[in-house]
C-alpha cells in the first residue's frame, strides 16, 4: 500500500534502506514498507516507529485517508492535556478518578495510583461496584479496591460487565492462536469463576520447541496446556499454583537458546532453563535475576 507522509515538524525519517531528512510540511511517498522509524530533531522529542502492518494510531502520528489517497500525519505531542475528572462515594469514603490523554488515575484520601494505560482513554464509563471503583473501555476494564489500594487491568476482544460479573474474550496472538474466555465474580476479592481456551488442533511439535511453548501457556494462563507438556514425573511434584507462584504474571520472554530464557515477570526478571526428555519437560530451574 502507498502511504503520502506529511510531517509538523523536521525529522528524519527511516525504512528498509534509505534516510530522508524532512522539514516542516515536507511530503514523503512510502510504498511496500512495513516498518519506518521517525528521529524528530529537537532533542525534547523521542524517536518512534509507526508499523504499517498494524495501522493503530498513538499520540504521535494519525491515519488520514483523502479520495483514495493515504495519508500519515506526524503531530508532535500536545503541551496541553484537558484531563476529566469524577468523584465516587464509598461509604464516606471518596475516591478521585482523573483521565488525561492515555493516563488514568486513582486517588484516595492517602494515596495516588497513576497508570499509563496501552491505549486511547476515550469512550468509557465509570461507575462503582462493592469496594471497587471501575473504569470500562472498549477492550480494557480497570477495577481500583478501595479497600486495598490495588488496581486490576482486564483486557479482551468483548468485555460485558453485569450482575457483578465481568466477562472477557479475547485472542493471543501465540503458535497456538488461542481464545481465552473468562469470568469474574466482583466481591470482597475479584475471583476468577470460569475459564477456558480454544487452540488451533494440535500438532505434532519438535520438543525442542516444548520450553517456548511452556512459556506462551503460563503467560496466557492456559495451566491445562502448561500440565500437558511436563513429564509424568515432574506432574506428580507440580500443580498449577506452583507454577503461578513461580512465574508470576509474565510479561515477556526472551529466548537465549532452545531451552534457556530471560523472564520479565511483574516487577521481576528471572533466568529459565528447561531439560527436555522424551518430548516433554522433567526439570526446570528458575533464578531470580533482582
Amino acid at each position: 500500500m502507498k502511504y503520502i507522509l506529511k510531517t509538523t515538524y523536521p525529522c528524519l525519517v527511516k525504512n528498509e534502506d534509505s534516510f530522508t531528512e524532512m522539514e516542516i510540511n515536507d511530503t514523503l511517498e512510502i510504498e511496500d514498507e512495513t516498518i519506518i522509524f521517525i528521529y524528530p530533531e529537537n532533542s525534547k522529542q523521542i524517536p518512534f516507529y509507526i508499523n504499517l502492518a498494524t495501522k493503530k494510531e498513538s499520540e504521535f502520528y494519525s491515519f488520514i485517508k483523502r479520495e483514495n489517497i493515504n495519508f500519515i500525519l506526524l503531530e508532535a505531542p500536545k503541551s496541553m492535556e484537558i484531563c476529566n475528572k469524577e468523584n465516587l462515594d464509598f461509604s464516606g469514603k471518596s475516591c478521585h478518578i482523573e483521565i488525561c490523554a492515555n493516563t488514568i488515575s486513582f486517588e484516595t484520601d492517602d494515596k495516588r495510583l497513576n497508570y499509563k494505560c496501552p491505549h486511547k482513554c476515550s469512550n468509557y464509563k465509570i461507575f462503582k461496584q462493592k469496594n471497587y471503583a471501575c473504569v470500562q473501555f472498549e477492550h480494557d476494564f480497570y477495577a481500583f479496591s478501595i479497600e486495598k489500594n490495588k488496581l486490576f487491568h482486564f483486557q479482551g476482544d468483548s468485555i460485558d460487565f453485569e450482575n457483578d460479573s465481568l466477562k472477557t474474550s479475547k485472542s493471543i496472538s501465540d503458535s497456538q492462536s488461542r481464545k481465552r474466555d473468562a469470568t469474574f465474580k466482583f466481591d470482597k476479592d475479584i475471583e476468577i469463576i470460569s475459564e477456558s481456551f480454544e487452540r488451533i488442533e494440535n500438532k505434532k511439535e519438535e520438543s525442542e520447541l516444548v520450553p517456548y511453548k511452556f512459556l506462551e501457556a503460563v503467560k496466557s494462563k492456559d495451566y491445562e496446556f502448561v500440565l500437558d507438556t511436563l513429564s509424568p514425573k515432574l506432574k506428580q511434584n507440580i500443580n498449577k499454583e506452583q507454577i503461578q507462584k513461580f512465574f508470576g504474571n509474565i510479561q515477556e520472554f526472551l529466548p537465549l537458546n532452545l531451552n534457556e530464557f530471560l523472564i520479565v515477570s511483574n516487577d521481576k526478571k528471572s533466568y529459565a532453563s528447561f531439560s527436555i526428555a522424551n518430548g516433554k519437560i522433567n526439570d526446570i530451574s528458575l533464578d531470580n535475576l533482582g
